[in-house]
């Protein structure tokens, strides 16, 4: 029977290392299994952390696009402005040629009675 005890304790230390090395693997496996929740978790920080940054992002965007777009609006409106002006300095003048050469006509109809 010792031949057998020898055998039985030779594959219980067998059995004992391979438990020891499953149990490393399963804690090997925890681990790994942790980590990836922990990326995950990052990830979804991350993209909520990006999410929020792009809202920002074209929130001011289109901040600069309202200023922009009121700003053109203004100096078109001016544009507008100084060019009725201009129109109405042109009729002005016309108008002012026409008187003239109306006074003038008459001056030398009434030179030549």
């Amino acid at each position: 029977m010792i031949d057998q005890e020898k055998i039985n304790e030779s594959l219980q230390r067998q059995i004992d290392a391979q438990n020891a090395r499953i149990d490393n693997t399963l804690t090997k496996v925890d681990t790994l299994i942790e980590e990836i929740k922990q990326q995950r978790q990052d990830m979804r920080e991350l993209y909520k952390r990006q999410d929020e940054e792009r809202r920002a992002y074209e929130a001011e965007l289109e901040e600069d696009n309202r200023r922009h777009e009121t700003y053109m609006r203004e100096i078109l409106a001016n544009i507008d402005d100084k060019f009725d002006k201009i129109i109405f300095q042109i009729r002005l003048a016309s108008l002012t040629m026409i008187l003239f050469s109306g006074a003038i006509t008459c001056m030398i109809l009434a030179l030549l009675k």
